[in-house]
């Protein structure tokens, strides 16, 4: 992994979605560069080199691997991975490796997407209180386009999507609600649904603002500098 601040053209995080008590390391290139991430932690953004690397995730203070991957990143542009499971195969490891566009926003608006990595094992959509969204079927491991809406206080439902609803599940109400909720202008947040729908870990909404409004890079600056 290249140190010079130059090679900086992309930025990666990851978001620990696996739902356990564990604590995990993760190395990027061989390099430890986060220590006990725990289930719904975010590392911070790594500024990388576009090209290829290797992520390694291991129990904590332990060498062994538990999973590998290889990403290839793509110059200005920013990542989050996902550390969960594949499809229906909760026991074993998996990194999802997602692009965040960069969505421009006009006036005082703000973008918002949901993504989809619980065990539920049906699609999702978003909704207001109101009135439904036009974010709906949702797969797990899948992003929806972002939402635009004026910057407001506002309160989401996750919900099963309508057309999978059954007589035993129509009346179940929301998976996960985030209550009131102030979206701020111009940023994009992504709203990430996990869990088992457990007791010990139960559907949750983690809320999060993405890299574009997180970090404040102008990619297209610095292609023409």
């Amino acid at each position: 992994m290249a140190n010079s601040k130059n090679n900086a053209v992309c930025y990666f995080r990851l978001f620990n979605a696996r739902p356990t008590k564990d604590a995990f390391d993760l190395y990027l290139d061989d390099k430890q560069v986060y220590s006990y991430l725990l289930y719904e932690d975010f590392t911070k953004y790594y500024p990388l080199p576009s090209g290829k690397h290797i992520l390694k995730i291991t129990y904590h203070h332990q060498i062994e691997p538990l999973y590998e991957k290889k990403i290839n990143l793509q110059r200005h542009q920013i990542y989050t991975g996902v550390l969960a499971h594949k499809y229906k195969e909760p026991e074993n490891f998996h990194i999802f490796c997602l692009e965040e566009p960069n969505k421009k926003l006009e006036g005082l608006h703000l973008g918002i997407r949901l993504l989809h990595f619980s065990q539920h094992e049906g699609t999702l959509c978003l909704s207001t209180p109101e009135a439904p969204l036009p974010i709906r079927r949702i797969r797990y491991g899948q992003a929806s386009s972002y939402l635009v809406r004026e910057a407001n206080a506002y309160t989401l439902n996750i919900e099963q999507s309508p057309e999978e609803l059954t007589s035993d599940t129509e009346t179940s109400g929301p998976l996960a609600i985030l209550r009131n909720q102030k979206f701020k202008p111009g940023r994009l947040y992504s709203i990430f649904f996990i869990g088992e729908g457990t007791a010990q870990f139960p559907y949750k909404a983690i809320l999060s603002i993405d890299g574009y409004s997180y970090l404040k890079i102008d990619f297209e600056s610095k292609s023409t500098s």
